[in-house]
Formats: structure tokens, sequence, C-alpha cells
């Protein structure tokens, strides 16, 4: 069979579409039928993932035999792209071993399909847009394929071709007739290709998921060490850490208690549908751009020398961006995010022993820009930096790098900002190196005894910096003691705090 005519080449596709004035996006990706990969010949992956692939090969068997459109095709001729692939028989009620056998190997390679749309093997980026499947009856009497029926895996692959849903028309299955180059005198097998639909019904059967077929195996390589410090390699700008060698003290004592805590928590980040697998997979480099699972251990790290700094790290929610974290469960139940609001900021009035302005938002006072992420970036920068000039080249580089210098615009910026909360600007005493390593140390310090007042409440906590992540029936609870143990450290300073919730 030759190439089918009104398949274009990308490349030609992109050339018309910039003579028009158009240049496609690199993200927006046209289905290329040559690129696909042949049917995986054999199922790998976890226990866990095994056993949802079994589930849901019953589940859709049954799916399929109770959908109108499948069963009005029984008895009748299967004509996909021209060609007659013979009858569509009526399916039984209760499948045979090797109908479900070949929905898990269908299922199988479609979920890593779906799960790497784009992978970087060898050094090149390779897209997959279709499995290879086999048809011919020849084809199973190969090594690859021959544990699988044919019969068997023909009939449900054809069902899936006709199976549709009342709120959509298009069949859940795409099917591409083979593909024969001329010029190379290759013949390439029948693909097909899953629907959105396909994708997201996968996607809540827990079938697609990042590093598929395996979840990820995460070591941590410096052990148990509840303690490390950080370096910066001079050579290379490589961040290098290192177990910090010390007994733990005062707040740090919380650390084994509520690493056994987190270690059994039941936690899970379920996707709703196969939109937001693709919202965090990053196209160019062909991974997700977070993974969904990884260690639950948290290490408290200090910058260069002990005492500097001192964040908690370790927990994977604390790599996800927050649109994932709003949609994690703990026990099933969804959970509620509380953040203390303008934290820095109210932590350099606390430090001076300075009334808060009595506004409700720091970063939008009188007479500051609308832009509020403008503020945000004075503040960060300022603490980071010694000194106003050293601080000032800092936001003329960030500025230049988003494309938006423009005349003495950091310096408008910086004034206004350090206007409104001139009495607590870090650059009026001279100082070794930024600020910002007394404000971590003092935060974390802060974070350290709130896990632990909540773990008196049998409340496990995920802290992600100045945030907790808990059961959403936890959230009054955890905003008492945040409030608390805040006071504790800051006497007189007032502080809000954010609740972020998820479901009912």
């Amino acid at each position: 069979m030759q190439d089918d005519p009104f398949e274009l080449d990308e490349h030609r596709v992109v050339e018309l579409a910039k003579r028009v004035g158009s240049d496609p996006s690199q993200h927006v990706r046209m289905q290329d039928v040559r690129s696909s990969f042949p049917l995986l010949p054999k199922i790998q992956g976890t226990k866990g993932y095994r056993t949802k692939l079994s589930r849901a090969a019953e589940t859709l068997y049954r799916m399929i035999h109770t959908n109108d459109h499948v069963t009005a095709n029984f008895g009748k001729k299967v004509i996909l792209r021209g060609k007659d692939h013979g009858v569509l028989p009526t399916l039984p009620k209760r499948p045979k071993p090797a109908h479900l056998f070949a929905l898990e190997m269908l299922l199988h390679s479609l979920a890593n399909l779906a799960s790497w749309p784009t992978k970087m093997e060898g050094g090149q980026l390779l897209r997959r847009d279709y499995v290879a499947i086999p048809l011919d009856h020849n084809q199973f009497s190969k090594d690859s394929y021959k544990h699988l029926s044919g019969t068997a895996f023909r009939h449900m692959v054809y069902a899936l071709t006709v199976y549709t849903e009342e709120v959509n028309p298009h069949p859940w299955l795409e099917y591409r007739s083979s593909h024969y180059n001329q010029k190379t005198g290759e013949r390439k097998q029948s693909r097909v290709r899953p629907a959105t639909s396909f994708c997201n019904w996968m996607t809540s059967q827990g079938l697609i998921f990042g590093n598929h077929p395996f979840a990820r195996s995460v070591r941590n390589k410096l052990g148990e060490a509840l303690l490390r410090v950080s370096f910066e390699n001079p050579t290379t700008g490589e961040i290098i850490a290192t177990p910090l060698n010390r007994p733990l003290q005062d707040e740090e004592l919380v650390l084994p208690l509520i690493n056994d805590a987190l270690a059994g928590q039941a936690l899970s980040r379920p996707l709703n549908s196969y939109k937001e697998f693709t919202d965090n997979f990053d196209f160019d480099r062909g991974t997700p751009k977070a993974m969904l699972c990884g260690s639950k251990r948290l290490y408290r790290q200090f910058a260069g020398a002990d005492g500097r700094g001192g964040r908690l790290y370790g927990h994977w929610v604390q790599n996800i961006p927050g649109w994932l974290r709003r949609g994690l469960l703990i026990k099933g139940k969804p959970v509620a995010e509380l953040d203390f609001r303008n934290m820095q900021l109210v932590l350099l009035y606390g430090l001076s022993k300075v009334p808060v302005p009595d506004v409700e938002d720091l970063y939008a006072m009188p007479g500051m820009p609308r832009d509020r992420d403008d503020m945000k970036m004075v503040l960060t920068l300022s603490v980071g930096n010694p000194t106003r000039d050293e601080t000032l080249g800092a936001i003329r580089k960030r500025l230049h790098d988003e494309g938006r210098a423009g005349p003495d615009k950091a310096e408008r910026l910086y004034n206004t900002f350090w206007a409104c909360h001139e009495a607590v600007s870090p650059h009026q005493k001279h100082a070794r190196d930024g600020v910002w390593a007394v404000l971590q140390n003092l935060d974390s310090r802060i974070a350290l005894r709130i896990l632990a007042k909540l773990l008196d409440q049998e409340i496990t906590a995920i802290p992600v910096h100045d945030s907790f992540i808990v059961e959403r029936r936890h959230a009054e609870t955890t905003e008492r003691m945040m409030k608390e143990v805040f006071a504790g450290y800051c006497p007189g300073t007032s502080v809000h705090v954010n609740v972020t919730s998820k479901g009912a």
C-alpha cells in the first residue's frame, strides 16, 4: 500500500504555515503516522501496576460488550480505511482469557505511548504518536507475539475502533493502515493511537504515569543524614551536599518523629484527566516536569556552614507546582494548604521589632506598582544581596533577562518598595552577605516547631517551606498552631495565614 496522498510531511506543513504568517509552536506536534513503535512484546512493571492493568482490562471488556456502537456492529464486516478486515463476531458476555490478555497487551502499549509522547533515547528526542500492531495471521507466529492470540487481539482492536460514547462521536481507537516507503522499500505495520477520551479513561485507571511502566526509584545519596550542609563547586558551579555530623538540637529533635509519621502517610495525587498529565510533561526533554512520587523523608540543609539557612527538603511534594499540590489526597481525603502571608517581609518586621503595617497585602501598599510580582522580586533580591548597589545590579539583570529593562526602572522599583518598608530595609546596615540566611534559619525553626505541635495533636503535615499541607479537616487546628508558634518567635508581630482547600 502506498503512502496516503493526504498525509503531508511535517516540515512541508510548517513551511506552508510560515508562508501565510503562522509559525506552529514546537509544543503543538502534528501526529506523524511514521513515528510509531511496535506493540510491546511483554508486560512489564511493578506488581501494583500489573494489578491495575488486569482490572482495567476486565472493566474495558465489560464496557465494550455493553456499548451500543460495538454491539450494533456484531456480525458485520470491519472496514478500516477502505479495507475489508473480516467480520466482528458477537463477543461472549464472559470474556475468554485470550480476550483479557489481548486487552492487557494493547492497554500496556497504549499507556506507554501516552505516558511518553516524546522520549529521549540515545541523545535524540523521539516522537511517539502511534503503536504499530500486528493484524496479519502470519505476524502472530513470530517469536515476539506467538504467546498472543491473533484472533482475540484483532477482535479487541476492531471493537475499539467502533467504540464511541454518546457525548463524543469519535472512536476510542484511531486506526491507520500499514505504511510502505517506496524509497526504502520498508513496510510498517498497521498503527493505532488512543483518542483523548481513551487517554482520560486510562489515566483514571492509573495506567498513565511518569516513568511508565516502572514507578520511580528514589535513592537518597546521603543515606539517613537528617542534617546536611551544601557547598558550591568553584569549578563547575554544582551544589554539593554532605552530611553535617552533629547531634540534633532544639527544634530539630522532631525530625525522626515526623519522618516516621510521613513514611506511613497514605499520600496520592491521582490525575483527573490526560490533560493534567500532558500539562506536567516536558515535550522538549521527553520527561515529566515533576514526578508524582518519591521520597517522603525530610532533612534540614544549611548553606556553606551550620546555622546558615537550614530549610527542610527531601519530600517529593515540595518539588511539584501548586496546581498539582492542590489535588493531593491524604488517606483518600482532600487536603488544605496553609501558608504564612508575606512571610519573609513579616519576619523582617519581627526581627526589627517594628509593628507590621495594618494592610491586607504588604506587596500592594499605597504608592506601589500594581504588579506585586515586581515587588516580591525586589524583596527577594534585596534579602539575597548585602548592599543596595548589588541588589540594583541583580534587579537590572532580572529585568534584562525577562525583556523588561528600561531607564532607571530598577531604581524606581527598589525605591518604591523600600519607601513603604523603610524601617525594615536590610541595607541600612552593611552585612557580610544578604539577610536571607537569618530569615531562612528562623522560618525553618518555626516550621519544625509547628510540625512538632501538630504531631502532638496526631496531625501529620507536609512542609513546603513556609506552608503546610494537611487533611482538609485539620485546617482550622493547623491555622491556630501556625499563629501560636509564630507569636512565640516574633512576639507582638501580627501574621496572616492563607488557606487553600480542595474539594468538599
